[in-house]
């Protein structure tokens, strides 16, 4: 079992508008989809309780998830609700959530999938708390008698919303799949990182900006070399999706540089 998630799972410098495009670009129909069949296109989503969701996940229950029903499929990926409070979790824990939710979503545990992007965001205000959304990417490639094919499972957990969305599409033939997260040797999670940056420099500079200012944290093995084992943190203007600085955490091993970019 993942040492990241231990027993409580059921189962140089990159320019910072690269990346941001890439969270436009990492719907999966975009960027794998090209010459390929698409068999499922699916978006179940499901709310829960901030507050009381971890009881039923530490008790190894799949409880305590409410499906949303809409009108067509779109919609799913595109649900707004009001937060409801600030949340205290760890990557740990959106892990496992998004493990829960893609099993109740799809009838099959994330064992043997691959993790390829991490995305955490919060709101400046919030830094003390951590990490309150997540969008998770995972692949998995089967193959039965006839053909390959690759699925693709995007988790979309608003945690402190109280929603959850599993975007999972299905191609054939299947696409390449990019290179996968090693949970195993994580060593820096996206909260570790988070507070690593914030004691190098980070707090003073979101401090100028706290009207407009939000923190995204993106683990994403496909960028250049020295981008691609760790976590970039950036400190942006929402409003105009700009940033401010930015950090590189290694994931590995922990080293981290910068400031860069605009304080």
């Amino acid at each position: 079992m993942n040492r990241l998630l231990g027993n409580q799972s059921p189962y140089i410098r990159w320019p910072v508008v690269a990346t941001l495009g890439f969270l436009v670009l990492v719907g999966v129909s975009v960027y794998y989809g090209q010459g390929s069949e698409q068999i499922i296109d699916d978006y179940p989503s499901y709310s829960f309780d901030p507050d009381t969701i971890l009881t039923y996940l530490r008790a190894g229950e799949g409880e305590g998830f409410a499906p949303i029903e809409f009108t067509d499929a779109v919609s799913g990926c595109c649900i707004r609700r009001p937060q409801t409070s600030v949340v205290f979790w760890d990557t740990a824990t959106f892990l496992e959530l998004a493990e829960w939710a893609h099993l109740l979503a799809w009838g099959e545990p994330l064992e043997g999938w691959n993790l390829e992007v991490m995305t955490f965001e919060l709101k400046c205000d919030e830094a003390q708390a951590g990490p309150q959304r997540a969008r998770l990417l995972f692949s998995n490639v089967e193959r039965n008698r006839f053909r390959f094919t690759t699925s693709f499972s995007e988790i979309v957990i608003r945690a402190n919303s109280g929603i959850v969305t599993v975007h999972r599409e299905t191609y054939s033939p299947y696409p390449d799949v990019r290179p996968s997260i090693d949970l195993d040797r994580l060593l820096v999670t996206a909260e570790t990182a988070l507070e690593m940056v914030e004691v190098s420099g980070g707090a003073e500079s979101r401090a100028s900006v706290e009207e407009n200012c939000e923190v995204l944290m993106v683990f994403n093995p496909t960028l250049p070399e020295g981008y691609n084992d760790g976590w970039e943190v950036i400190y942006y203007d929402y409003k105009r999706l700009t940033p401010y600085i930015e950090y590189l955490v290694n994931a590995y091993d922990g080293t981290i540089s910068g400031p860069y970019g605009r304080e």
